[in-house]
């Protein structure tokens, strides 16, 4: 196309820093590119790029993320280029569709520099793969990055929506821990 003839013009460095500030900007600004030519497909499918995408909402939602979604691929190949936001969807979608905490913990053990979000949900992970020392450790670091407790709060919530948005929870009726409060709850 014409309108990214100027860029193709460029050094290939300086293709890949202005699509990298594309990247971070959202999933959805690298479409042009893809659809371009051959050269902004490349350019938009490399790993430098695809490792600063964001991944962020509204643009990706965790739903994105599973095996029947058409936008799967594109996150697969977030991942393999390291992607931080496409190791935690991944850890998670891994963990709620087939148990696999392993491998869950190890994705997210990769991140160099994870989020408050990737903090809490490896917590998590590690705790429900009875690791009580290492998850207690994540989970110390977690508390002295966030600020408040509302912050803490609203941290959590933002991970509970990403399991419940990417795949049903099996949810039991009954459990032997406090069951006369299921059973009858207090007044």
């Amino acid at each position: 196309m014409e309108k990214f003839s100027l860029l193709f013009s460029l050094p290939e460095s300086l293709q890949i820093s202005i699509a990298i500030l594309v990247a971070k900007s959202g999933a959805t600004q690298l479409r042009p590119l893809i659809v371009s030519r051959r050269q902004g497909y490349e350019l938009a499918f490399h790993s430098n790029v695809l490792r600063a995408e964001s991944l962020d909402y509204p643009a990706v939602t965790p739903i994105l993320v599973n095996e029947d979604s058409t936008f799967r691929s594109f996150i697969c190949r977030c991942a393999l280029a390291r992607n931080p936001n496409a190791f935690y969807l991944e850890s998670l979608r891994l963990t709620i569709q087939y148990g696999a905490l392993e491998k869950s913990a190890q994705l997210l053990r990769n991140i160099v520099a994870p989020s408050q979000k990737m903090s809490f949900a490896f917590a998590l992970i590690l705790f429900s793969s009875h690791r009580y020392n290492e998850a207690v450790a994540v989970m110390n670091k977690f508390k002295e990055v966030a600020g408040s407790f509302d912050e803490d709060v609203f941290v959590c919530q933002c991970v509970y929506w990403d399991i419940e948005s990417i795949g049903p929870l099996n949810r039991v009726l009954f459990t032997t821990t406090w069951q006369q409060y299921m059973l009858f709850p207090p007044n």
